[in-house]
């Protein structure tokens, strides 16, 4: 019998081979094999459970970067990677953040402990590459308070992936929402009144943000600075709601309600109307305090289908601090997963990290 070559295996076949593959940087290498592979391997990205993204900090400088897999418990560090500025300045991160397979690094020129750390480099770095992305700096304020949350939100135009979007909160208002293109040497900026939001998430090339008014608006940076839709959802306030991007294309917004229930709802284009769902089919959701994140999950032997995972800091819901909380939609039972980490020490923070393309 004639050998087979790699490239002609079944599809079925090869996804079976590739999902035992030692780890998920060799998976995601595996991309580069050929055509075929590399459809099959997003595949089997799509269905791959994100990683815990745990970061470490000293003299609020993060020291450490690791990746856990909450189901299995096994850990990989990552190598931090070195920063200069373009006339050889060293950089000093603040914080991590995930945006798909790409770490959002938040980096400053001063020590963060001299308090005045009003310039904010954004650098991306693909920690399976190795591709490296520094941003041109910008500013927020000429004091860096330490207790201070925000969150950073980066998009990316499909049909470009070197155009960026990246909207910052302060954990109510919207401080900067900016795109930045290839061979700009600074960020255009658009909104110029203060927001006070509920949440913001990117979606095709762009971002949508749900407000304290509980007005929907969709940002594009092909139209900067006009928003594109705006939409009112009809509802009462939720105190805790996140937008979700399902792996269809779909807009989700996932709400608490008193009694510990959750709603989740789909945007409908067309009608400009929220249409609450029953069910996620056969993916589910992973919930942190900051990120949002939708597996494939039909063909997984830890995880289920229709249930929304969160970390304690997600909701207020009943889960320990050393327990993944596990909704079920179908029966509206709120479960748990026991965890080899605890989330009980301000110097760790934590995010989900996906390796989804």
């Amino acid at each position: 019998m004639a050998p087979v070559s790699w490239s002609d295996l079944p599809e079925d076949l090869l996804e079976s081979i590739l999902k035992k593959a030692a780890n998920v940087v060799n998976l995601y290498n595996c991309r580069y094999m050929c055509r075929s592979w590399r459809s099959v391997v997003n595949k089997v990205l799509a269905s791959t459970p994100p990683h815990l993204l745990v970061y470490e900090k000293h003299l609020r400088i993060v020291r450490s970067i690791s990746f856990l897999n909450v189901f299995t418990g096994e850990s990989r560090v990552c190598k931090l990677p070195t920063f200069k500025t373009g006339d050889g300045q060293s950089l000093f991160p603040r914080s991590v953040y995930s945006w798909h397979r790409w770490l959002v690094m938040d980096c400053s020129t001063s020590h963060p402990r001299n308090n005045h750390c009003g310039d904010h480099h954004i650098c991306l770095y693909n920690p399976f590459s190795s591709d490296r992305i520094r941003l041109p700096a910008f500013t927020l304020d000429n004091f860096l308070d330490p207790r201070r949350k925000r969150k950073f939100v980066v998009s990316c135009e499909p049909k470009n992936p070197r155009s960026i979007g990246l909207a910052i909160c302060d954990g109510q208002y919207l401080e900067k929402l900016m795109f930045w293109n290839p061979g700009d040497v600074e960020w255009t900026t658009f909104v110029a009144e203060p927001m006070r939001i509920v949440d913001i998430t990117s979606y095709k090339g762009g971002f949508c943000v749900l407000d304290g008014d509980l007005k929907f608006i969709q940002f594009d940076h092909e139209h900067v600075p006009h928003l594109k839709i705006t939409y009112v959802l009809s509802s009462y306030y939720h105190p805790t709601q996140y937008l979700v991007e399902s792996l269809s294309g779909d807009l989700l917004l996932v709400q608490l309600n008193i009694g510990c229930k959750i709603k989740i709802f789909k945007m409908d284009w067309e009608r400009k109307a929220w249409d609450e769902i029953k069910s996620l089919g056969d993916e589910a959701i992973f919930l942190s305090c900051d990120e949002s994140v939708c597996i494939l999950a039909k063909d997984s032997t830890i995880f289920k289908t229709n249930c929304i995972y969160f970390t304690d800091g997600a909701f207020s819901m009943p889960v320990e601090q050393k327990e993944l909380g596990v909704y079920d939609i179908a029966n509206q039972t709120v479960g748990s997963v026991a965890l080899s980490i605890p989330f009980d020490d301000d110097e760790q923070c934590y995010r989900w990290f996906t390796t989804q393309i």
